[in-house]
C-alpha cells in the first residue's frame, strides 16, 4: 500500500466520522460510523485485509 493510498483512507476516515457526527438519520449514522472504522482499519493495517493499493 503506498503513502497515497494511506493518505487517502485516512481522508476518508475523518470525512465519515464527520458525516456521522452530522447525519440526522441514526441509520445513516451507523453506516457512516462503520465506513469510517473500514477506512480507519486500512490505515492501522496498512492493507492486511488483503486489498493491496495500485503501484
Amino acid at each position: 500500500m503506498t503513502h497515497d493510498d494511506l493518505t487517502y483512507f485516512n481522508s476518508r476516515a475523518i470525512a465519515e466520522r464527520r458525516r456521522a457526527d452530522h447525519a440526522v438519520c441514526p441509520e445513516a449514522a451507523a453506516i457512516h460510523r462503520q465506513l469510517a472504522e473500514a477506512y480507519r482499519a486500512r490505515v492501522v493495517n496498512r492493507g492486511g485485509d488483503g486489498v493491496r493499493g495500485h503501484g
